[in-house]
């Protein structure tokens, strides 16, 4: 993933009573080529945003969560629950969503990011995007994840029954508009496109260009099924 520089990552991990955890300074991509990834049950990074590592990073996590039971839960902005690829690759061979993929986003604010190289607790800055999780849960186990996320954060904090509508508030063409406030005071997670864009979680401009390309996709898998 991309690295944080200061260790910050495993303390925060340690705090919350993860104390076994995996955070060097590896070639993820030659490790994944030579099958030396390090053992662990549970991915968590946030990729470098640049080229295609976002797109090869969700690959990864997708074929570990289906194929070995591998939860995972990467940061990523939000656009990237409507890009086409994304959504192809959480299809099944059918063409049809396992429901095994689940999206956190955050309360309120956008997340803000440290940059290492300006020193501990310097250099943060909101960016022009808002992040969000995105979450893959062993099938067997996402009902069981929703009701703990009930547990934390209340009855309505899943799903589109979450959604707190601000009055007045529009997204604005620029991109400071995917950073916008989302009137809510806890976390929400919710299962589906369609759930997050009601929510207004996702850009909603960016929901109508990739229905067209989904469809294909969708009815490309179940050709090819």
């Amino acid at each position: 993933g991309d690295g944080d520089g200061d260790g910050s990552t495993v303390r925060f991990l340690k705090e919350l009573g993860f104390t076994n955890v995996k955070h060097e300074k590896r070639d993820f991509y030659a490790d994944v080529r030579n099958d030396t990834v390090p053992t662990h049950h549970t991915l968590i990074t946030k990729p470098p945003y640049s080229e295609d590592h976002k797109e090869r990073c969700v690959q990864y996590a997708v074929n570990n969560l289906r194929k070995k039971n591998v939860p995972f839960f990467i940061l990523m902005p939000d656009c990237i629950a409507v890009r086409n690829h994304l959504r192809s690759v959480v299809l099944d061979g059918i063409g049809k969503s396992l429901c095994d993929i689940l999206y956190v986003v955050p309360a309120t604010m956008p997340y803000e990011y440290a940059r290492p190289e300006q020193g501990q607790g310097t250099g943060k800055e909101i960016p022009p995007f808002r992040s969000i999780w995105f979450c893959g849960i062993p099938i067997n186990k996402v009902e069981a994840a929703k009701a703990a996320f009930r547990k934390t954060y209340g009855p309505n904090s899943v799903g589109i029954s979450a959604q707190q509508p601000q009055q007045g508030t529009k997204r604005k063409s620029s991109t400071s508009s995917t950073a916008s406030k989302i009137a809510c005071s806890t976390p929400r997670l919710f299962s589906m496109l369609e759930e997050l864009n009601a929510a207004g979680a996702v850009p909603r401009e960016r929901v109508a260009e990739s229905e067209a390309g989904f469809q294909a996709a969708a009815a490309a898998a179940q050709f090819n099924h």
